[in-house]
């Protein structure tokens, strides 16, 4: 399939963004293709060399964020529970999110308060993660 076997000539994060935009023409936003393509893109923004994460635009910053909320909203609709590759993109999300309040902070866009709460919030979250991860890898 092209999601499983994309055309290696091209950008892998453009790739998909195209294939996207042409799955999302003729099928249901939540239909599985797109939900798959998603999973991707949410991977691989921030973990490519092209698209290091210290390094991204704040427009794909934005859409690394977009994408993963995508993502982790229907992956609990369709099957709520413990899955590993959602605590993956919510891990993903929560890295991604800190970069750009970190950001919005230096910039003087949001007051330096925010940055501590948004670490006190992921730190919490990366408990809850491994508890969930421990938990479940005991069953």
């Amino acid at each position: 399939s092209q999601i499983e076997n994309p055309d290696l000539r091209f950008d892998p994060i453009v790739y998909y963004e195209k294939l996207l935009a042409l799955y999302s023409k003729v099928l249901h936003p939540n239909h599985f293709l797109n939900y798959q393509i998603k999973e991707k893109l949410a991977i691989l923004y921030g973990n490519i060399p092209s698209y290091d994460l210290k390094s991204m635009a704040r427009p794909a910053l934005d859409r690394k964020i977009q994408v993963c909320h995508d993502v982790i909203e229907l992956s609990q609709l369709l099957d709520p529970g413990y899955h590993k590759m959602r605590q993956k993109i919510k891990g993903e999300l929560n890295k991604t999110e800190l970069i750009t309040v970190k950001s919005d902070v230096d910039k003087g866009i949001l007051p330096r308060g925010k940055y501590q709460k948004t670490l006190i919030q992921m730190r919490d979250l990366q408990l809850e993660r491994e508890n969930l991860a421990e938990l479940f890898s005991s069953v």
